[in-house]
């Protein structure tokens, strides 16, 4: 087990009891607060989340696959239904980068 990442999960998971409804760029490390999280591009989804997967990716594209899924509209219906998604989302990092665009894009209302 990586306590590290625990610890950091867990000290995530207390400053956003405190941090404002304000959705954007904190900090000088890439984190992104928004839907009442903070999201970390050079991190994994959350394992709650993984577990839950029917179908999981080969590529994870770090929490930027959690996020396509819970914010881009279609992509949870596309992902559990249609294995040319699934298989484009694996091998194409320009799709992927579309997905997350769509995504981040969207506002955060969920689908």
């Amino acid at each position: 087990m990586n306590y590290n990442k625990l610890f950091f999960r867990t000290g995530a998971k207390q400053a956003n009891k405190s941090a404002s409804n304000a959705t954007g760029w904190r900090g000088g490390r890439g984190v992104f607060f928004f839907g009442g999280r903070n999201w970390y591009w050079d991190q994994g989804c959350d394992n709650i989340f993984v577990s839950a997967l029917v179908y999981r990716p080969n590529v994870w594209f770090d929490q930027r696959f959690q996020f396509c899924y819970q914010y881009a509209p279609g992509f949870v219906n596309l992902w559990n239904t249609d294995i040319l998604f699934r298989s484009r989302w694996n091998r194409d990092a320009g799709f992927r980068s579309f997905w997350f665009g769509r995504a981040h894009g969207h506002g955060g209302g969920r689908h």
